[in-house]
């Protein structure tokens, strides 16, 4: 008897093993995507005032990548939707624009949203005064 259900704890685990691991690399890969994805919009914007130039954050939402500069382009992981808002000068094509950050701290403004399968997500909002870049909840539509 014990031999039993010992097999059935077992199986029980093994069974729910894959969807934990399943769960925990989703939540591994957003939270990743959303802190780099700051990491280069608040690079962009210290890199424009360091340097005295310009510094665009290219947003391709059709290759599913944000670019600066010269520097290797950030994928965003295929389980997680993106959705971006750009200054309509910064549009270079069908899906693909930028947010520009100025030497003085400002820039174009805009925001990238990355958005889980179960609709929740974070909002990475660039105010276009400041430069500044602020993190807020998506919910669920």
């Amino acid at each position: 008897m014990e031999l039993l259900v010992a097999l059935a704890v077992m199986g029980l685990m093994v069974a729910l093993v894959p969807m934990a691991y399943d769960r925990l690399r989703e939540t591994t890969d957003y939270q990743g995507a959303v802190r780099a994805l700051a990491t280069e919009m608040r690079l962009a914007r210290n890199l424009a005032m360091q340097s005295g130039q310009s510094q665009a954050l290219t947003i391709d939402l059709h290759q599913r990548h944000i670019q600066l500069a010269d520097r290797q382009p950030l994928s965003i992981p295929r389980r997680l939707q993106v959705e971006a808002e750009f200054a309509r000068i910064e549009q270079t094509a069908d899906r693909v624009g930028a947010i520009r950050f100025y030497p003085d701290g400002s820039s174009t403004g805009g925001s990238v949203s990355l958005i889980r399968p179960a609709g929740n997500g974070t909002r990475l909002r660039v105010d276009w005064l400041l430069g500044r870049v602020t993190q807020e909840p998506v919910a669920p539509s």
